[in-house]
């Protein structure tokens, strides 16, 4: 049996897309939040909050609390994990916080990194060999369950793999509602503009995978020579270089979540 320490975002995400999958799981929260997460991950989820009681009902526990959080939990409780094998699903200098914890040197371990698309089980999970290849294949077969598995053989693969599977829905979602809002602001009603700004958004993406061609070639023949939508689609691609440059503003994300 599977459980899973940490209902936030990616933990709850990552319950969500096991459970739809028929998949059960235990969880262990807080005490004032046995009920609320009961009733959102519903009857194939067993909620804990007593760490004890929880751990004797898994054998492999996932770990999706923050990562500033990781080394103060491992230290407080190195004495009941070090009989268990833990999947951690943080970013960054994970090897560095495991080996300065209370922690033994032979913890079972193996790091894990999805993202919020799971929870419809069509995630992107980056995963760090690790020696054990029991817990490893475990692993593996688990999160095969909710999305597609890349396997990684360093942490820097890790970690820009789950760079850019992590970040970008979140810049995806931004960029979609902007699409949104502009199809409101043209009258139509809520329910079309989020429909066809969805479908013409996968469509595109659709078409450009199918034509193997360049999104920014593929936009361009979207646009008449020398016609309006050409002018606009230039001003728009100004004000991105001038006001926002996206790899660069990944560059200092990236370093960011790497820092000790």
């Amino acid at each position: 049996m599977y459980g899973l320490i940490g209902c936030g975002n990616i933990g709850r995400a990552v319950a969500k897309g096991l459970i739809f999958n028929g998949h059960p799981i235990n969880v262990l929260v807080r005490d004032n939040y046995l009920d609320c997460i009961q009733s959102k991950l519903g009857q194939n989820a067993k909620v804990f909050s007593v760490l004890g009681d929880f751990l004797t009902t898994c054998d492999i526990v996932l770990v999706a609390i923050r990562t500033s959080q990781l080394l103060a939990f491992l230290n407080e409780n190195a004495h009941v994990l070090k009989k268990k094998e833990l999947v951690l699903l943080q970013a960054g200098n994970i090897a560095d916080i495991v080996s300065q914890s209370d922690c033994p040197s032979d913890l079972q371990y193996c790091r894990a990194i999805a993202n919020i698309n799971v929870e419809a089980g069509l995630g992107d999970v980056v995963i760090l060999r690790t020696p054990n290849k029991g817990l490893e294949n475990k692993v593996l077969d688990l999160f095969g369950k909710i999305g597609e598995v890349r396997l990684v053989d360093a942490p820097d693969d890790l970690h820009r793999l789950s760079m850019v599977t992590g970040c970008y829905p979140a810049v995806i979602g931004r960029f979609l509602q902007e699409l949104i809002d502009g199809a409101l602001k043209l009258g139509l009603d809520s329910n079309d503009a989020l429909a066809l700004s969805l479908k013409v958004f996968q469509n595109t993406a659709k078409t450009i995978e199918l034509g193997r061609v360049e999104p920014k070639a593929h936009w361009r023949t979207a646009c008449s020579k020398g016609g309006k939508l050409e002018k606009a689609m230039n001003e728009l691609d100004d004000q991105f270089n001038k006001d926002f440059n996206f790899p660069n503003w990944l560059d200092k994300l990236s370093k960011s979540m790497v820092k000790k």
